[in-house]
């Protein structure tokens, strides 16, 4: 396209056409100047050497001049950016060559030496004879533009960063269902590279089971805009995940896509199977806790008890070996076992607490003691294996892991639930938690026995009191007053028969003479009967005087001079405590009495400071070897075993020839 001169620009020989031509001239500048004037683009124009010749008022305000005149003069180059100059004028000679040049981008120079982006045309003037006089430059700033094509990459960037870095999957659908794009996450969940999963149809990736279900994904999501579902993914290699989808229909590169944000569920489906298992073992805890609890409820009989806690325990916690043991004196004694081994060789088994000193204190602060391996090196492995000796090669050499459960009563450790297994690391604090609910109620039943018992000791003494009453006023009554009957008719006959002088009543008073040694006799028995139902001084002056009565009773029907040790001051204890020691004596004196052969024998009874009381009973006769006891004789197991249902020990020291001394030893008090 070419743009008339002006007048100073062609030559004209002819005036009148000149004159014509000027008319035409003058009109087109008019209209150029007014176009020019009012763009709102800068509008220069420069001879072929860059020099400004005219320029309009948004040229003279882009580049910083106060009025448009400042700048006829100045060369074009100096309003380009050093470093866009030699581009500037490349392009400069391309326009001269090739008539024009069309929004080419350089940096421009204000007047100040501030810089805007700006876009810039140039069209080539020639004249009539086409020969280039000019270069008109349009410049337009393109800062505005420059800014929202920043924000816009700016934005593209920060989306794409997410697209590319978030670790759900985005999937781009194009109608059809063939993915048209796919971020890393979504081509790393489905196994795929990024050049395999773009182009596959989602059928490809959708597990079967839901491919009927497909078409209503996307009418849900044409309804109503975006649709959130579950289903099941397939990956490369055939193998299946659970995902959660929200799709969405969106508009990408100018047509209508489907959207999908699709998230790996397995962990959250694992954690909710999980939580569902863990309610459910839950619950079967609770519900074994709580026929447990039914069953300590409803029965006083021990034994069959304690072996219905630890078949219910295994089925919450597993074991190999399970054992309940009680604290008798200072031994722990095992009173329930199953396991692997003979219930036989178990049950009955004592281990000293001194040699599990370590394990003992641990159990009495109420908590589990678990050792993750009985063979292995640690400070509470070596005092397992020690305390249980040549077990550990015999009936318990199964054991690995162990955990000890301490059952505790009202504040105090009364014994240990004992759990093993052959794998080592094994048990858990869950299932110490668990075990730890298991002993309590072991704990709650064996006191309940306790005091079941000591309830059976007290009606067995009231009983015997009231015995004792009945005997002592009706039978002992009639008794005496047979004896002083037989007495006084005995008295009479003999006055009667020395007054009359006749002999013939001497078989009569013969016979009641032995009617009245045979009434003294049986009042004497009733006596000691009465006295063995209820000594009374026990109950009211205490052990001690109680002591001191049987054995006078005992020395002076036995000839068997017995020397009795007690404190001056009543001893403080439990009548129960009481009562088993007032027979533990009975049994060791009777045992002195009748095997002995003994000339002399001393009862102790005496308190320590921890409050324990000690009761002894010495002899000087025949003795014997306590390894070596008669099959039959029980007396010693029966001494034992009082002491044992009050928490005591039993201790016998004796050597043949050199007499016995026979110890019971309570608890300390707690």
């Amino acid at each position: 396209m070419t743009t008339r001169s002006k007048p100073d620009f062609g030559f004209y020989t002819d005036s009148n056409k000149r004159k014509e031509a000027e008319e035409q001239v003058r009109a087109s500048d008019a209209l150029y100047r007014a176009l020019v004037d009012t763009s709102p683009d800068s509008i220069v124009l420069t001879d072929l050497c860059g020099g400004i010749v005219m320029a309009n008022s948004r040229a003279a305000e882009l580049y910083g001049y106060a009025t448009k005149e400042e700048m006829i003069g100045l060369n074009a180059l100096r309003f380009i950016a050093p470093e866009e100059r030699e581009r500037w004028e490349r392009d400069l000679r391309f326009a001269v060559q090739q008539g024009c040049l069309r929004d080419r981008e350089y940096d421009h120079l204000r007047r100040d030496g501030s810089r805007f982006p700006a876009e810039m045309s140039a069209a080539l003037i020639t004249d009539t004879e086409g020969q280039a006089r000019a270069l008109i430059c349009v410049t337009r700033d393109i800062s505005e533009r420059k800014h929202a094509e920043k924000r816009l990459r700016e934005r593209d960037e920060q989306y794409r960063s997410i697209f590319e870095a978030t670790s759900d999957g985005i999937i781009i659908n194009d109608l059809d269902g063939c993915v048209v794009e796919a971020n890393p996450a979504a081509c790393a969940m489905h196994g795929y590279t990024r050049e395999e999963f773009i182009g596959l149809h989602r059928t490809a990736y959708v597990h079967p089971d839901y491919h009927d279900a497909l078409p209503g994904y996307i009418e849900a999501i044409a309804a109503s805009g975006s649709v959130h579902v579950r289903g099941v993914n397939t990956r490369k290699d055939g193998s299946s995940f659970p995902v959660e989808i929200h799709g969405s229909e969106f508009v990408y590169w100018g047509k209508p896509r489907i959207l999908a944000l699709v998230r790996d569920v397995t962990e959250q489906v694992q954690a909710q199977e999980l939580l569902e298992k863990r309610v459910m073992e839950r619950t079967r805890e609770l519900f074994t806790l709580l026929e447990v609890s039914r069953q300590v409820a409803s029965t006083l009989r021990i034994e069959p008890l304690l072996s219905a806690i630890l078949d219910q325990l295994k089925g919450v916690v597993d074991y190999e070996g399970g054992s309940l043991l009680k604290r008798s004196g200072d031994d722990l004694v095992i009173v329930d076992y199953q396991g692997p081994n003979a219930r036989e060789e178990v049950v009955g088994l004592r281990f000293p607490l001194a040699r599990i000193e370590p394990i003992w204190e641990l159990a009495q602060q109420g908590q589990p003691i678990m050792i993750s391996d009985v063979r292995g090196d640690s400070f509470l492995a070596r005092t397992f294996c020690e305390a249980a000796g040549p077990l550990m090669d015999g009936i318990w050499k199964y054991i690995r892991s162990w955990m000890g459960v301490p059952l505790v009563q009202k504040g105090k450790t009364i014994g240990l639930l004992s759990l093993s297994i052959d794998v080592p690391n094994f048990y858990s604090d869950q299932q110490a938690h668990l075990a730890l609910a298991f002993a309590s109620q072991a704990a709650a039943a064996m006191e309940n026995a306790r005091l079941y018992a000591q309830a059976q000791d007290a009606a067995v003494l009231e009983e015997r009191a009231r015995l004792a009453r009945e005997l002592h006023d009706s039978v002992t009554q009639s008794l005496f007053s047979m004896t002083m009957h037989a007495e006084a008719a005995k008295v009479s006959l003999e006055r009667e028969s020395e007054w009359i002088k006749v002999p013939a009543g001497e078989r009569a008073l013969r016979n009641l003479r032995q009617l009245a040694e045979l009434t003294e006799g049986a009042l004497a028995e009733m006596r000691a009967l009465i006295f063995e139902l209820r000594p009374g001084a026990l109950q009211e002056e205490g052990l001690g005087a109680a002591l001191q009565n049987h054995a006078g009773a005992l020395s002076a029907r036995e000839g068997l001079p017995i020397e009795v040790q007690v404190p001056e001051v009543r001893v403080q204890t439990e009548p129960s405590t009481e009562e088993h020691l007032y027979r533990f004596a009975q049994e060791a004196l009777h045992n002195v009495v009748k095997h002995a052969g003994a000339s002399h024998a001393v009862v102790r009874l005496q308190t320590e400071e921890n409050g324990r009381l000690v009761l002894e009973v010495e002899d000087d006769g025949s003795g014997f070897d306590p390894a070596d006891v008669p099959a039959g004789h029980l007396g010693l197991r029966t001494m034992a075993d009082r002491l044992e249902q009050i928490g005591g020990t039993t201790e016998i020291q004796s050597v043949p020839r050199q007499g016995t001394l026979v110890r019971a030893l309570t608890p300390a008090a707690s």
